[in-house]
């Protein structure tokens, strides 16, 4: 019978024989990835759940995080690495990094971050820093003759479905949504980053018969016409005032940092 002594001897040997060595190419060892999140990402995610992704490998961290700790740990080779992080809507997402909506929904409130980089020590350390991947389009009309709602229905159209995780990238497909308006003068709707900000289209539809009335290019406008950054970290929200008595649209924009409004009549 093997004392104690012996068996922390044959586990330590054990130990050894399957780990990379001081003698051998340590290129082959496995790097230590620990994932951190920036202040302002802890603070954003408040209560919520956070999850991080790693070549195909999920974690999820709840309320309590600790920007000065590690808060996952992966084992990855030393190659080039890529990892994504969101935070959980209250209704969640799919365990898959591929973030689609759903036929005639709007977008969830999707805060997400992607990265990357190369594994070329040891131990390495990326930190997580959520961004704001949607913008609320908010729409008000102004016609003396639309007194108890809306004259006409709305919806928003683009060929952009959802979100890849992985890249921020667009995922193509048929995005719809109404507009209600209840019975106010106010309605808004959230989208996602636009792979193609030209499908992005505001659809004035006849009420009862649903035959269009009029296609307002919203995409067009705010790329051409107020230079709306796609690429921004922080996606801007957008403002559309629309007067049937005048047939004018006035578009403005309010960067997610400044709280500014840039306005244009059309």
């Amino acid at each position: 019978m093997k004392t104690p002594d012996k068996i922390l001897a044959v586990l330590l040997l054990s130990a050894l024989a399957s780990s990379c060595s001081i003698k051998e190419d340590r290129s082959l060892c496995p790097a230590c990835l620990k994932v951190v999140m920036t202040p302002a990402s802890v603070r954003l995610a408040g209560d919520g759940t956070c999850r991080v992704h790693v070549d195909d490998r999920l974690q999820a961290a709840e309320a309590g995080m600790d920007s000065s700790k590690p808060w996952a740990e992966f084992e990855v080779a030393k190659d080039s690495v890529r990892l994504c992080s969101w935070l959980e809507a209250p209704a969640g997402y799919p365990a898959s990094t591929q973030y689609v909506i759903g036929e005639g929904r709007q977008c969830d409130s999707l805060w997400a971050f992607a990265h990357a980089f190369l594994a070329s020590a040891e131990e390495v350390s990326d930190s997580v820093s959520l961004h704001k991947r949607f913008l609320t389009l908010t729409v008000r009309y102004s016609a003396k003759e639309a007194e108890g709602g809306a004259p006409y229905d709305m919806k928003v159209v683009s060929a952009t479905a959802g979100t890849d995780l992985k890249t921020l990238g667009a995922i193509r497909g048929h995005f719809s949504c109404d507009l209600d308006f209840g019975d106010g003068d106010l309605a808004a709707v959230r989208l996602p980053w636009q792979g193609d900000p030209s499908s992005l289209r505001l659809m004035i539809l006849e009420k009862g018969s649903g035959e269009t009335v009029d296609v307002f290019p919203l995409g067009d406008e705010l790329t051409h016409g107020l230079g709306y950054d796609w690429n921004a970290a922080d996606l801007a929200d957008v403002t559309l005032s629309m007067d049937f008595t005048r047939l004018e649209y006035s578009v403005g924009v309010s960067p997610w940092d400044e709280g500014g409004n840039d306005d244009k009549i059309l």
